[in-house]
């Protein structure tokens, strides 16, 4: 019997995996998408259009992700929101940093307005044109949620403290200022503007920017639960996210129309249009990469909330903890990170139909192990594979063979293969097994198969391995698992011979109950990743891609994925 590619499935181990006659493995159902709760710092407007576009335009859902973007509701701190799991991800101003210094176990992903928004407003009558003249007077801001670090500061660089103005709780009602209840008010520089431009009420407007306090608004943030308990999912949703907002800043008129039409924005269209052109003037997309985070912009605010009292010191290394740090690229040699340089688009092979390792949803969403496998080596080398969809495994094969691709995703080493392609070190193990009707009873091993139709995968390695290694069985190539197990129930064959894994997938989703486990075939699939032969320093790098993904990612995957229920028969 052939060892190579394949491990023999000893009696001991295959009584451990399988401990009956009676073939009952199940797979949790597979959860399509991750669903996950962003939650928004304000109510529906442009200020959050990249996680719009993200959603819109199936970033997140290429990344595997279900968002749902939920908007603020007054009662509710957000920060608290993401700390208890009520939401994954939050929007925070830079003040979270003090929730951080005081223990709240958080990390900044991502900041999106290089510049804050906020800002004092007062009507030009009122002669308030600095933090100066606010002494005694009626200023509205909210500081429920430590999103104030800007008016913190300008007011303590300014030595007014809170016993020297009367300081009310934000309404949000814009009314308030009109009719003198308040003589200055927080506002964002994007938003209520407009609102009084339309009512040709002349404001002043005390930007703590003009008075040296330069800090982040709208930082993307996460939960150190999260990111402990879902590793490398805040990657994933930091990229979509990032991704959203460039196209966001790219489309502005599009963004309008689709904020106002689909998540019914109360602004007006042109108060959506004003959004978005002051909102460009913050981001700073065409200086600065959209979503960077320096610690030192950090060290301010944290220096502000500790010299008043509101927070706890925290060291250089403890700011620095506070943004998260993406995983960091692999250490690739000169020529392997010239030809990914040389290679922007790499062309990847996939086999859409081969549940729960890897298929195409009917959303067209790319899921499975080795799906989960290939993100993170994104991740890792930080590029973007191009995959072939819309192809058939056997089309893909061909491809392969005509040097049309550059690598495939899951594929086991025969010799035929290894004429055009060159594998990795395998990365899943799983049994080859035999599938009967029930009623044709206990088949035991391939040897008892002689003379028999046994339907096998089209294009896949048993295909090969049985036509030289049994040729007295009838081999019976069918397009994909589904049909081979259909054709197994309806009689049209006589055993179907292939993954557990896959097989037992279709049984469950189809509901074939007269389908059963029917023996061993001393086979494994060693499932590995290939590189065309015209591409070795492929081949090199993949290697150091698998090679970083710790046990406990690879347990992870596979435990979501697959989980193998044995009923004792």
């Amino acid at each position: 019997m052939r060892k190579n590619p394949f491990i023999l499935l000893t009696p001991a181990v295959f009584l451990l995996m399988f401990c009956s006659l009676a073939f009952s493995a199940e797979l949790t159902t597979p959860k399509q998408l991750e669903t996950v709760k962003l939650q928004l710092k304000w109510f529906h407007q442009f200020q959050f259009a990249g996680y719009y576009a993200a959603n819109e335009q199936g970033y997140y859902a290429d990344e595997g992700l279900n968002v749902e973007i939920r908007e603020r509701s007054p009662d509710k701190v957000v920060i608290d929101q993401v700390i208890s799991g009520k939401a994954e991800f939050g929007i925070g101003d830079s003040g979270i940093i003090a929730s951080y210094a005081n223990g709240a176990p958080i990390k900044a992903l991502a900041a999106i307005f290089q510049h804050n928004p906020l800002v004092f407003i007062s009507k030009q009558s009122s002669g308030i044109i600095s933090p100066y003249e606010m002494l005694g007077k009626r200023v509205m801001f909210d500081s429920s949620a430590n999103d104030d670090a800007p008016f913190r500061t300008l007011l303590a660089d300014t030595n007014l403290d809170e016993h020297q103005y009367i300081k009310i709780g934000h309404t949000f009602n814009n009314e308030d200022l009109i009719q003198d209840k308040v003589d200055v008010m927080s506002a964002y520089l994007t938003n209520e503007p407009f609102f009084f431009q339309q009512k040709n009420i002349p404001l002043n407007i005390i930007n703590p920017q003009n008075y040296g306090i330069d800090f982040y608004g709208d930082l993307l943030f996460t939960s150190q639960n999260e990111l402990t308990e879902h590793p490398g999912r805040a990657e994933r949703f930091r990229r979509a996210s990032l991704k959203g907002w460039q196209y966001a800043l790219d489309h502005p008129e599009e963004m309008v129309q689709l904020i106002h039409a689909k998540y019914r924005s109360e602004n007006s269209l042109e108060h959506l249009r004003y959004e978005a052109r002051e909102s460009q003037k913050l981001i700073l997309p065409d200086i600065v990469p959209v979503g960077q985070i320096e610690a030192n912009r950090l060290r301010r605010v944290a220096e502000t909330y500790a010299r008043l009292g509101f927070s706890r010191p925290i060291t250089d290394d403890q700011l620095k903890k506070f943004a998260y740090t993406l995983s960091p690229k692999l250490e690739l040699s000169k020529d392997e990170q010239g030809w990914l340089d040389e290679h922007p688009v790499i062309r990847v092979g996939i086999d859409r139909d081969f549940a729960p390792y890897e298929w195409i949803d009917e959303n067209g969403h790319y899921l499975g192990m080795t799906a989960d496998y290939l993100r993170l080596i994104e991740q890792r080398l930080g590029i973007h594979f191009d995959i072939i969809t819309d192809k058939a495994w056997p089309e893909i094969i061909d491809m392969a063979k005509r040097g049309e691709l550059d690598m495939l995703t899951d594929a086991v080493k025969t010799p035929e293969r290894e004429r055009y392609l060159t594998f990795t070190t395998p990365f899943f193990h799983h049994p080859i097994v035999i599938i009967t009707a029930n009623s044709s009873g206990y088949i035991g091993q391939l040897s008892h198969l002689k003379g028999k139709r046994v339907a096998v995968e089209r294009g896949y390695f048993m295909q090969e391995l049985l036509t030289q290694d049994y040729p007295q069985i009838r081999v019976t190539p069918l397009d994909g698992v589904r049909e081979a197990l259909q054709h197994t129930a309806a009689g049209k064959v006589d055993a179907y011979v292939g993954h557990a894994a896959a097989a037992s997938y279709i049984m469950k989703q189809e509901g074939m109950l007269q389908l059963s486990f029917s023996g061993e075939t001393g086979y494994f699939g060693d499932h590995s990743m290939a590189a065309t032969k015209s591409n070795p320093l492929l081949l090199n790098i993949l290697e150091k891609a698998l090679a970083s993904i710790s046990e406990h990612e690879r347990n992870k995957i596979q435990n979501y994925w697959m989980n193998l229920k044995v009923e004792q028969g």
